[in-house]
């Protein structure tokens, strides 16, 4: 169990990294920066919070050692350290998601985009599939977005294929497809 912690004032200084960490990914940093690069803060993040989360744990010293010298309280910090990792790039991905299904319903606009390429992206574990489109927001000004897809709406989709869209005008990279409204009956290009 947990009996005493030998420097009170490195665990609240830890206490607080761990605060400012979440307050960084969570409320300072700006959605357009999240919208683009989501994948890569979730990691970052999560992995930077792990590591002064585990700090933060183990500065607090453990009184429950076996014969062995192992202790189940270690152990429970251990795990509670590498669930910290997944546990944040998940809540953050959800607050990315939310906030973009929200901007999209309150503010988003109803365009035709053309789609100008499509890729699909393998890994060891999963394949996505995106189209890159083209649009012209509310001012005449065109964007490109990239949108996941199904594999099946990506195979029946094609280069020129002129597909209706809701974008922000506030973040133009934030587009969604609007399916129900896609004709999917015409032959693929590619």
């Amino acid at each position: 169990m947990l009996q005493k912690i030998p420097n009170p004032s490195k665990t609240i200084g830890l206490l607080i990294g761990c605060i400012l960490v979440v307050l960084l990914f969570f409320k300072w940093l700006p959605m357009t920066f999240l919208s683009g690069w989501l994948t890569l803060a979730a990691i970052l993040g999560g992995v930077l919070f792990a590591v002064v989360f585990f700090m933060f744990l183990f500065s607090m010293e453990s009184t429950d050692y076996a014969e062995d010298g192992g202790s189940n309280t270690d152990m429970v910090k251990g795990i509670l350290g590498i669930l910290s990792i997944f546990v944040f790039g998940y809540m953050l991905i959800s607050k990315e998601t939310k906030f973009e299904s929200k901007e999209l319903t309150k503010n988003g606009k109803y365009t035709t985009a053309v789609i100008v390429d499509g890729s699909v992206l393998r890994s060891r574990r999963n394949t996505s599939h995106q189209l890159k489109v083209r649009y012209k927001n509310e001012a005449g000004e065109v964007h490109t977005s990239k949108v996941l897809v199904s594999p099946a709406q990506y195979d029946r989709s094609y280069i020129g294929m002129k597909i209706p869209i809701i974008y922000s005008p506030s973040y133009p990279d934030m587009v969604r497809i609007e399916f129900q409204k896609v004709n999917f009956n015409q032959v693929p290009a590619y």
